[in-house]
């Protein structure tokens, strides 16, 4: 790892837990934005493909229909399917860590392509819950397990009684693993919940390439704590993307614990 630091952010899934970003904000020629996951869960991954908008348009991206998706890793490909406008799905099917995956989009002849190889699979040990000092009614989620010696990054999301509670960007924590690899956590802050004795709390782990990490810090540099009106337009962040698109295409690998919230300490 380069910098010391361990983050964790008050924040964003992925994959399908991602929110409507418009990235280039001071461009006015409409560029191409591809945003794609697949993970380790059976599942419908999608890809969703967009136009850019201005910074003072106030319209929903303009979505790019009838191209040509394929996700493609080392024994098979993928060809994706056009649900709704511009948005696609493999159908149903899992990913495997350590496998490298291939996106290539074709629209109108133009080629654009990303490659990510999923992480392995987190665990988690337990949970607990323990109630926040500060917040009537919120639980901090602790978590137990073993950081494995290797370089990790890492994002965790919640659902409630089933339900997701961290949909968009913001609500998820990422962290990298700087200052506890190879250490066992006991006890860590991964999430913090509004919550009542009964309630059925799952902690989402994932794990994450580190330039898609990098990608959602530069992402939240630039909305979340970008609020002065003298800053400048947020800049892209960098993409994966190759031919031209903006974006990210990244593989992950996630696992969930879910316990109910019996008791306060």
């Amino acid at each position: 790892m380069k910098s010391p630091v361990f983050y964790i952010l008050a924040l964003f899934f992925l994959g399908s837990c991602t929110e409507k970003i418009e990235l280039d904000l001071d461009n006015t020629t409409p560029e191409i934005i591809i945003e794609g996951s697949i993970s380790n869960y059976f599942d419908n991954h999608r890809v969703t493909i967009t136009k850019s908008q201005g910074y003072y348009n106030s319209n929903l991206p303009e979505p790019v229909e009838n191209a040509k998706v394929q996700i493609i890793s080392q024994q098979d490909t993928f060809n994706l399917f056009e649900v709704s406008e511009g948005v696609y799905v493999t159908g149903n099917l899992r990913g495997v860590p350590g496998n490298t995956y291939t996106l290539m989009v074709n629209i109108d002849d133009n080629i654009f392509t990303a490659q990510s190889t999923m992480p392995p699979e987190p665990v988690i040990d337990s949970i607990k819950f323990r109630k926040n000092e500060d917040e009537l009614r919120v639980f901090d989620v602790l978590l137990y397990t073993q950081e494995p010696p290797e370089d990790n990054y890492y994002y965790w999301g919640l659902m409630k009684d089933y339900y997701p509670v961290t949909t968009s960007l913001d609500k998820l924590r990422f962290a990298n693993d700087d200052l506890i690899n190879g250490n066992y956590l006991s006890g860590l802050k991964a999430q913090a919940i509004e919550a009542e004795p009964g309630s059925r709390v799952t902690l989402i782990m994932a794990s994450i390439p580190e330039d898609y990490f990098n990608y959602c810090l530069a992402i939240l540099k630039e909305t979340k704590f970008s609020d002065s009106p003298f800053e400048p337009a947020p800049a892209n962040p960098e993409t994966n993307i190759k031919g031209g698109a903006l974006g990210f295409f990244h593989a992950y690998a996630e696992t969930t614990m879910t316990r109910i919230v019996r008791s306060i300490y």
